[in-house]
C-alpha cells in the first residue's frame, strides 16, 4: 500500500482540483509487495458544456491485483498501459523490476481460491502478492488484453 505524509501534501487551489481530492509530492510503500501503474486515455471537454474535447492520459497507482482487475473492467478500451513493479527474485532480490502486462485473467489457484494472473509481454505469467511466477492456476476469465504501444498506430506520448 501507499503511504502519504502530511509534510508532502501539495497545495493546489480547490478550484483547480477534482472534488474531495488531495495532492501529494510523494508517497512511499508500506510493504515489499508488488504494485501496479495503470495508464488510461480519457476525453474531457475543453470548456464546461463545450463539444470540443481534449484527450488526457491519467495514471493510477494500485496496490492490489484484484483492484487492478476491477479497474480494468471499468476502463476497458481506455487502457494504454499496465505495469507491474515488483521486487526481483534471485541474486538481485532487493532490486525492483518492471513487467509490462499484456493480459489480465481472473483465475482459480490449486486450492480453489480466486486469484489474478498477469501475462507479461514476454509471455511469462505472474501472480500473487509478490508477482511470482504463476503456478497451478487455472485461468477462468480474460479481464483485459492490452495492446502494445507499437500496435496502436499513433504516438500517445
Amino acid at each position: 500500500m501507499f503511504i502519504a505524509h502530511k509534510d508532502h501534501q501539495f497545495p493546489i487551489p480547490h478550484e483547480l482540483c477534482e472534488p474531495d481530492t488531495t495532492h501529494w509530492r510523494s508517497v512511499h510503500l508500506s510493504t515489499g509487495a508488488a504494485w501496479y501503474a495503470l495508464t488510461i486515455m480519457t476525453k474531457s471537454p475543453i470548456t464546461p458544456g463545450g463539444e470540443d474535447e481534449i484527450e488526457l492520459q491519467q495514471t493510477f497507482l494500485l496496490s492490489w491485483d484484484t483492484d487492478v482487475a476491477d479497474a480494468l473492467k471499468v476502463v476497458g478500451s481506455q487502457t494504454i498501459e499496465l505495469l507491474c513493479i515488483a521486487q526481483g527474485r534471485g541474486r538481485r532480490s532487493n532490486v525492483w523490476v518492471t513487467h509490462r502486462i499484456a493480459e489480465v485473467w481472473r483465475a482459480i489457484d490449486g486450492d480453489g481460491n480466486s486469484s489474478v494472473v498477469f501475462v507479461c509481454d514476454s509471455g511469462s505469467e505472474i501472480s500473487g502478492l509478490l508477482a511470482e511466477p504463476s503456478r497451478r492456476q487455472r485461468k477462468t476469465e480474460l479481464v483485459a488484453r492490452i495492446m502494445p504501444r507499437s500496435a496502436r498506430g499513433r504516438n500517445l506520448q
